[in-house]
């Protein structure tokens, strides 16, 4: 996952491996699908799945990203 913002691949770096594979795994479906996010939406929407955490979406963005 290409990540532009400096302050992301800060906390990539300290993200679990399992949750950089899941947002690295959901961004590409997302992609491919012809869903364009931010890679922080991503990273978010990996996090919350791989803990169990249900979101409330604000955007359909989000919404999409959860369903993949």
């Amino acid at each position: 996952m290409d990540i532009p913002d400096k302050e992301l691949r800060d906390v990539m770096r300290f993200t679990k491996a399992k949750t950089k594979r899941e947002a690295m795994a959901r961004g590409r479906r997302a992609r491919a699908k012809g869903i364009t996010a931010p890679a922080a939406d991503v990273l978010i929407a990996a996090w919350a799945v791989n803990h169990g955490v249900k979101l409330v979406p604000a955007d359909k963005q989000m919404e999409a990203l959860l369903k993949l």
